[in-house]
């Protein structure tokens, strides 16, 4: 069974089109090849909207496509930065900052964004602590 870094071009390009924003992110996270050829092809997206809100200790990013919406949360941990995608999927990423995760996350999104353009970007800043709004 062919490895998928041993994919032609054309079929590694069908394989994008055909993978929703969160699984070319998570290919784009396995490996340095995988995460070049994703930056050079730059896959069509339905993205239409990137909704950002931030505080001093806690970053939410929600992206929004076609067909549904995607919420990220950044946050402060006692080891790192506590990256959040669901109610069940979490990570902690030791020794990093939760603001320069987030933006780094949000630089990537807007980096990856091919053809069609976005209809909104929101950001908001809470001036107070989001858990006691």
């Amino acid at each position: 069974m062919p490895l998928l870094l041993e994919m032609p071009d054309l079929v590694m390009r069908r394989i994008l089109e055909e993978s929703d924003y969160v699984s070319i992110q998570s290919l784009r996270k396995s490996c340095h090849h995988l995460r070049n050829f994703i930056e050079d092809v730059k896959p069509e997206s339905t993205m239409s909207k990137i909704d950002v809100r931030a505080s001093t200790d806690f970053i939410r990013s929600s992206i929004s496509f076609d067909d549904r919406e995607f919420t990220i949360d950044y946050r402060n941990h006692e080891n790192g930065c506590l990256v959040q995608w669901s109610q069940t999927k979490k990570k902690v990423l030791e020794n990093s900052d939760f603001l320069d995760v987030a933006l780094r996350d949000i630089e990537c999104i807007l980096e990856s964004k091919n053809s069609t353009v976005l209809d909104y970007i929101i950001v908001d800043w809470w001036q107070q602590d989001h858990h006691s709004a």
